[in-house]
């Protein structure tokens, strides 16, 4: 997975803050934008960690540990699914409580796997 927030907007944003340290007045379709800069800031983040923790997971597992954790993954998919498939950045209220949700699960699987990994090395 990947994130695949606009960097074009990060750009916007940059450019206003430099805008405004020159004392110039930025265009007005990106004066709109600024003042949900940080909203999109804190999605752009925590969705990021969402990805880093779906991708520690499946990189983390060797082939044959991916079939042990098959239901665990399908069911992190059936989580995202929404979010890559209907879900936009400009939608409000629930991308906040789907993000916070992914994240919720994420952290519980990535834990689970670390744990799996941590008693297989012990092991050997």
């Amino acid at each position: 997975l990947e994130c695949n927030f606009d960097i074009g907007l990060l750009t916007v944003f940059e450019e206003m803050r430099y805008f405004h340290r020159l004392g110039f007045m930025p265009p007005p379709a990106a004066t709109e934008m600024l003042p949900k800069e940080e909203r999109l800031r804190i999605f752009r983040e925590n969705v990021c960690v969402v990805v880093r923790h779906y991708n520690h997971i499946v990189n983390l597992l060797s082939p044959d540990e991916r079939r042990l954790f098959t239901e665990r993954i399908a069911f992190l998919d059936k989580k995202f699914a929404p979010g890559l498939n209907k879900l936009f950045w400009s939608s409000k209220g629930i991308v906040e409580y789907f993000v916070r949700d992914c994240r919720k699960f994420s952290r519980g699987e990535q834990q689970t796997v670390d744990e799996f990994k941590e008693s297989v090395s012990r092991i050997k």
